[in-house]
């Protein structure tokens, strides 16, 4: 812009119609990166595939105990600068709901400990399949 304006000073005026078309281009280009950044935000694109994988790897690690089975379907929504976690775990079948939730508040906490963007974690309990 500021070479199109002097171009125009020194007696080249096609130059400012120029200048003004590759200013409009930027001005474009930025609306279409800011609206894609939006929608992708608003349709609750999966985003953080580093929390998500993240998750899969500590569920595989804690279940030291044998309660919780597995995990499935992990979800990260963008909050802002921070996440939700949202994840189905299947736990032990025999287990009552306190043990369980206790198992499920153990995996919550160590998602929460190990990822400081984590806001808040959910987590929906199912028995294991019993085979």
């Amino acid at each position: 812009a500021v070479v199109s304006l002097g171009a125009t000073m020194v007696g080249l005026p096609v130059m400012d119609a120029i200048g003004g078309v590759l200013v409009a281009a930027f001005i474009a280009r930025m609306g279409l990166q800011i609206g894609w950044k939006a929608v992708q935000d608003l349709m609750d694109a999966q985003t953080n595939s580093r929390v998500i994988d993240g998750v899969y790897e500590l569920a595989d690690k804690l279940p030291a105990s044998g309660d919780l089975k597995g995990i499935d379907d992990v979800r990260c929504r963008q909050l802002g600068s921070s996440c939700i976690v949202d994840a189905k775990v299947e736990v032990e079948a025999k287990l009552s709901i306190s043990e369980a939730d206790t198992s499920a508040a153990t995996l919550r906490k160590a998602i929460m400990d190990r990822f400081p963007e984590v806001r808040d974690v959910v987590l929906q309990l199912k028995p294991a399949q019993v085979v």
